[in-house]
């Protein structure tokens, strides 16, 4: 704002608007800080689709703001009341009432303008709420000042980009990095655009680096799936969580036409290393669960606890703790914080099609190899038996496996 010469009070507008909730959303279908309606927004070059939108993206939408600030203010003859009322109501309303105060020999000045309660209240509020700001101290508020400096980053990032991978290049816990990216409604960045991540700046530098690093066919994750007798493709999309268009353009498809027993290459979300060896059904079946909220449970950290220790406890896997409470293997436990369990969590597929096979480690043996003897992944192996080290079997060792009968 200080670079377009606005006034600076308008920074306080998403307080009115949003109270600073990018997520916030009115029944008017207006949404993210600024609270732009979806015919606004697009006519400010703010894109909003299935991957994306742009209202709730911070950088986004407030530039869009401040260009319709600017479109009003010059339309309502440089009057920054009438503008930010327009703001609100939109500028015909603004001009009507103008013209009926004019057309009885009124004052047309805001304050004697006949408007909705909404956009009369709308344009004190802000007013007052700059005068509190301002004059804290008058008012016996305490403000904490804020250092002037950047505290995020916008990256150019090229091409679409898994935000797990994101955040792991990052260094930065996959919350964290959505939190400060709202726009984002997906797995990953829009496919087509834009193509930018906003990123705290101190991780910046050397989240470049690392992107730098990653080959752009590797951003995302795939798996090879065979089209089945009364598949189409938004089935498809819907199932492995993504969008049709995306499932066209990876596969050079301009319609709906797909044929039963053929592949198609899937665009999926995944921090699994091995999801590109999974076949379509086993990327399903992990993905088919069944969680109920009214079985939530909470367990309290003791002294001793690791990961492994309360999931042998809970009768639960690590993997299904770390998802639950979005930790990493290498999270440290807090004694006396909590942490949340699901215990009848279940994968949805049907028990006659699976069965257990105890199998005992040979000489030679590696996660990989008996991986794939029974067409299973390492992921799943080291899940299935509490693997603390993932890369880790003696001979003699026995494994638990989850098969499906052929």
């Amino acid at each position: 704002m200080k670079k377009r010469g606005l006034p600076l009070e308008l920074a306080l507008l998403p307080i009115v608007e949003s109270g600073f909730d990018p997520l916030a959303y009115s029944p008017g279908d207006a949404s993210g800080l600024w609270q732009l309606t979806a015919p606004t927004a697009m006519s400010f070059g703010v894109k909003t689709n299935w991957w994306y939108d742009g209202r709730r993206d911070v950088a986004s939408s407030t530039k869009a703001a401040l260009d319709l600030m600017e479109y009003l203010y010059a339309k309502m003859d440089q009057n920054w009341l009438y503008s930010i009322a327009a703001y609100n109501s939109g500028e015909g309303r603004i001009f009507n009432a103008i013209k009926h105060n004019q057309a009885r020999g009124k004052s047309t000045d805001f304050w004697s303008l006949s408007l909705p309660r909404e956009t009369a209240h709308y344009v004190p509020q802000l007013l007052a709420l700059a005068d509190v700001i301002k004059h804290a101290d008058k008012y016996g508020i305490n403000l904490i000042p804020i250092d002037n400096s950047p505290q995020i980053e916008v990256v150019n990032i090229e091409s679409q980009l898994d935000m797990n991978l994101a955040a792991d290049l990052a260094q930065i816990d996959i919350n964290d990095l959505k939190a400060i990216n709202p726009g984002l409604k997906r797995w990953a960045t829009a496919p087509q655009g834009p193509h930018q991540l906003i990123v705290p700046s101190d991780k910046a530098a050397s989240f470049k680096r690392a992107l730098a690093t990653i080959e752009p066919d590797s951003r995302i994750n795939w798996v090879r799936y065979k089209i089945k007798s009364g598949d189409n493709i938004n089935k498809i999309a819907d199932q492995f969580e993504t969008s049709a268009p995306l499932i066209r353009s990876s596969n050079g498809i301009k319609g709906n036409n797909i044929i039963a027993g053929r592949f198609l290459i899937i665009p999926v979300a995944a921090k699994d290393p091995d999801l590109a060896s999974m076949t379509a059904d086993q990327v399903l079946a992990r993905r088919a669960v069944v969680k109920s909220s009214s079985n939530k449970q909470s367990y309290t950290i003791k002294s001793g606890d690791s990961l492994w220790k309360v999931a042998q406890s809970q009768q639960v896997t690590i993997a299904q703790l770390m998802k639950w409470n979005n930790l990493k293997k290498q999270s440290t436990l807090t004694i006396g914080k909590s942490l949340v369990i699901y215990p009848n969590e279940v994968v949805a597929s049907t028990a006659s099609n699976e069965k257990t096979v105890n199998y005992r480690v040979q000489s030679g043996d590696s996660l990989a190899r008996i991986a794939l003897k029974y067409k299973v992944t390492v992921a799943e192996l080291i899940e299935w038996n509490s693997l603390q080290n993932s890369k880790l079997i003696q001979p003699g060792q026995i494994l638990k496996l989850i098969v499906t009968n052929s």
